[in-house]
C-alpha cells in the first residue's frame, strides 16, 4: 500500500470522526433549544470554528497514527513517500470532483438563503456539502489508485 493510499484512509477516518462529532454537537445543542436564542448565530459560528480547528488537529493525529499502525502491521521500516506524476493526476482529478460537489452545495445554500431559509439551514448545508465532497474525494483517490489510473 502506498503512502498516498494510507493518507487517504487516514483522511477518510478523520473526516468520519470530525463530521460525526460536529453533527453530534449540533443535534445536542438543537435538542437543548440553544438555537432558539438571540445568540444562535454566534453559537453556530463557534461550533463551525471548533469544526475547523478540531478538524486540523484530528487530521494530524490520524495521519501520525495511521502511519504508525501501517508500519507496524506491514513491518515496513522504510516507507516510500515518492510522489510521481500519476499521483499528482489522481490528486487533481479527485480535487476537481470535490470542488464540484462543494460548489454545488454552496450554490444550493445561497439559493436557500435567497428563498428565505435561516442561517442554521444554510450553514449546515455548506458543512454537509463539505462532508460529501471530502468523502467523495477520498473514495475517488482510492479507486484510482487501485485501478492504476
Amino acid at each position: 500500500m502506498t503512502h498516498q493510499e494510507k493518507s487517504t484512509y487516514a483522511a477518510l477516518f478523520s473526516g468520519l470522526i470530525i463530521f460525526g462529532l460536529y453533527y453530534w454537537r449540533i443535534s445536542y445543542l438543537l435538542n437543548q433549544g440553544r438555537f432558539d436564542t438571540p445568540d444562535a448565530l454566534a453559537l453556530l459560528g463557534q461550533t463551525m470554528l471548533l469544526l475547523v480547528v478540531g478538524g486540523i488537529a484530528v487530521n494530524i493525529v490520524a495521519m501520525i497514527l495511521m502511519s504508525i499502525i501501517f508500519t507496524i502491521v506491514t513491518n515496513d521500516a522504510k516507507p516510500s513517500f515518492v510522489v510521481d506524476e500519476r499521483d499528482r493526476l489522481i490528486e487533481l482529478h479527485a480535487l476537481r470532483w470535490s470542488y464540484y460537489i462543494f460548489g454545488a452545495g454552496f450554490i444550493g445554500a445561497m439559493i436557500l438563503l435567497a428563498l428565505g431559509y435561516g442561517a442554521f439551514v444554510v450553514f449546515n448545508l455548506i458543512v454537509a456539502s463539505m462532508m460529501v465532497a471530502t468523502f467523495l474525494e477520498g473514495i475517488i483517490k482510492l479507486c484510482l489508485h487501485r485501478r492504476g489510473f
